[in-house]
């Protein structure tokens, strides 16, 4: 479509001295959001449960082959 490149530019446009002066000064925070929760105590017990499928569950239903 020709010269549909052209009208989305109006944003650029409208942008005044004072926006533009803002959006290359205004740095884009790219940190590492922290976590929400904090971690379990160490002194709590861990235990690691395997809970292993018989060979009938091991087959995709999908492709009959073995799960990957």
């Amino acid at each position: 479509m020709p010269g549909a490149c052209e009208v989305f530019n109006e944003a650029e446009e409208t942008l005044d001295e004072y926006d533009k002066a803002l959006l290359a000064t205004s740095p884009l925070s790219k940190e590492k959001a922290k976590p929400k929760r904090a971690p379990l105590p160490a002194k709590l017990p861990r235990v690691e449960v395997i809970i292993d499928l018989s060979e009938g569950e091991k087959v995709s239903d999908y492709c009959q082959s073995a799960l990957h």
